[in-house]
């Protein structure tokens, strides 16, 4: 009986700690590039990212979007012989429609907004995903 419950305790426990949300200091731990409505951490990480596409230097880096409730939002982007490969997902969104999505793209555009820069992703495969990236830097370029 006492094997049973140790049994019984520890599978609650892995099964809880496979399901602990993926938060701001996770984010951040794992050197992800994180918008928090407009608020950005890790935007040297972007900035390398870009730089390193300009240079043709293989890269990649994810972005973390986080929701008004907190979750995440993942934009994955890897940069290999002048493609981008990207990946969009939301199924860790509650109120999103748990899609995980894949396109390549050609490259990725930058225009002068209100806010800052808006950085967009350009000659995807899929124009659909690839319309689902959308990163504002405030304040860059003013």
């Amino acid at each position: 009986m006492n094997r049973g419950l140790i049994l019984l305790v520890s599978i609650l426990l892995l099964s809880s700690c496979s399901n602990e949300k993926y938060d701001i200091d996770k984010a951040t731990t794992k050197g992800d590039v994180i918008n928090i409505h407009g608020r950005i951490i890790n935007v040297d990480r972007f900035n390398q990212f870009l730089k390193n596409v300009e240079s043709h230097i293989e890269s990649q880096i994810r972005i973390t979007q986080m929701t008004i409730e907190g979750d995440p939002i993942y934009y994955n982007l890897a940069y290999n012989q002048d493609k981008i490969s990207y990946i969009y997902n939301n199924k860790a969104d509650k109120h999103g429609d748990g899609k995980r999505l894949k396109t390549e793209c050609t490259g990725m555009s930058s225009a002068k907004v209100e806010r800052g820069v808006s950085y967009t992703l350009d000659g995807c495969k899929d124009a659909s995903i690839g319309q689902t990236f959308s990163f504002v830097v405030a304040g860059t370029g003013n």
